[in-house]
């Protein structure tokens, strides 16, 4: 544990927004969907090495196999969220508060969004939809961003 604990990653989730992207780049926040809530496990990114080994044995990573993951507790527009199935989509996950350095926006970028529906009515159901993508990179930078300066959505 660090000995520092302000320096773990504490943020509620006020909003957050999707939008597609038909160019890779950033696309203009005017006009993006809110697309809902979400629970404690709001957005997951982890990444597995890919490597590659050497006549001698050496593994030398070639790249890094990321995987996005949100459950949606509260859908605002299932309709929007299933017509930006399979298309390249950049999601903008707003903090509660004001964002500065210690809480901070994250957008994840240009992913292959996929869509998942999740209908349980069990009494312990929380996600309605899940949110899911993979992505092959070799710089991290081009699968997510946190920003301290807010983004302005119209």
């Amino acid at each position: 544990m660090p000995k520092n604990v302000s320096k773990i990653l504490k943020q509620t989730t006020d909003k957050i927004y999707i939008k597609e992207s038909t160019t890779g780049a950033e696309p203009s926040w005017a006009a993006a969907d809110e697309i809902g809530y979400t629970d404690e496990t709001s957005l997951v990114i982890e990444s597995k090495k890919a490597v590659q080994t050497e006549g001698g044995g050496a593994s030398i990573q070639v790249n890094s196999d990321f995987s996005v993951k949100m459950n949606a507790l509260q859908v605002l527009d299932q309709s929007t969220i299933l017509a930006l199935k399979n298309k390249n989509v950049w999601i903008m996950v707003k903090p509660s508060g004001t964002v500065s350095a210690t809480n901070q926006e994250i957008k994840v970028k240009n992913i292959l969004l996929n869509v998942e529906p999740k209908i349980d009515a069990s009494k312990n159901n929380k996600s309605v939809l899940v949110l899911s993508a993979e992505k092959s990179e070799y710089d991290e930078a081009n699968v997510y961003a946190f920003a301290s300066s807010s983004t302005t959505v119209s």
